[in-house]
């Protein structure tokens, strides 16, 4: 992603906090929240994995900012599938599921962090 500034992170996260909030608020789709924020926590290496000691300096300090983007990922992103395969009982015994559940984390989410 290469090195973000201050003000280019704080802009990232502002745009995909809103989209967690129209996604939970119904102004978007689930599928078109997930075509818009792309990933965002991987995208922008939010974890740090690709950056040096000044981005990981940024990323400690909006780490409050960051969380529920990594919450995201973690326990949304990372364990979505289809809706067709979410009923599967494979998939569920996996620890998978698919949009609804999906969206009911996401909800979670937005009231744990964004709506303060």
């Amino acid at each position: 992603m290469g090195s973000l500034s201050d003000e280019k992170l704080l802009s990232a996260l502002d745009k995909h906090d809103q989209l967690i909030r129209d996604c939970v608020a119904g102004r978007i789709l689930f599928r078109i929240f997930l075509e818009h924020y792309n990933n965002f926590y991987m995208f922008y290496a939010l974890d740090g994995h690709e950056s040096g000691p000044e981005e990981q300096a940024l990323f400690a300090s909006h780490e409050n900012r960051i969380a529920p983007h990594r919450e995201v990922w973690d326990s949304i992103i990372l364990r979505l599938c289809s809706d067709e395969d979410a009923p599967k009982e494979s998939y569920i015994q996996a620890g998978y599921f698919g949009s609804d559940e999906a969206t009911k984390r996401l909800k979670a989410i937005s009231e744990r962090y964004l709506d303060s």
